[in-house]
């Protein structure tokens, strides 16, 4: 999101340019997209570990409640409900797939 609102209120030295509408629509279309993945791609992570940190869990809730609120649902939705399910564990994820003690 912060990449789109850079490019709303990005700005030369002499003049402010808005970015067109239609233009804007796909780029929140492309936003929503992309939080879709991550969702579902980290919510099967955690459904195949079997469980979740608290951690995960709040960041997990917190980015789903912001992509729902803008219209996003689909595989992302299913996911989620299952995800907050699991039971919360100590133990989570690395970004190579490792384990960690949270």
């Amino acid at each position: 999101m912060s990449f789109v609102q850079f490019l709303i209120t990005r700005h030369d030295e002499k003049r402010r340019r808005l970015i067109p509408v239609e233009k804007f629509d796909k780029l929140v279309s492309l936003t929503l997209a992309q939080v879709q993945a991550r969702l579902v791609l980290n919510g099967d992570t955690f459904l195949h570990r079997g469980s979740i940190t608290a951690r995960e869990r709040a960041m997990y809730f917190d980015i789903y409640n912001k992509y729902h609120s803008l219209g996003g649902n689909g595989y992302a939705e299913s996911t989620h409900k299952d995800v907050m399910n699991l039971p919360i564990s100590d133990v989570g994820v690395d970004l190579k797939g490792g384990r960690y003690a949270d």
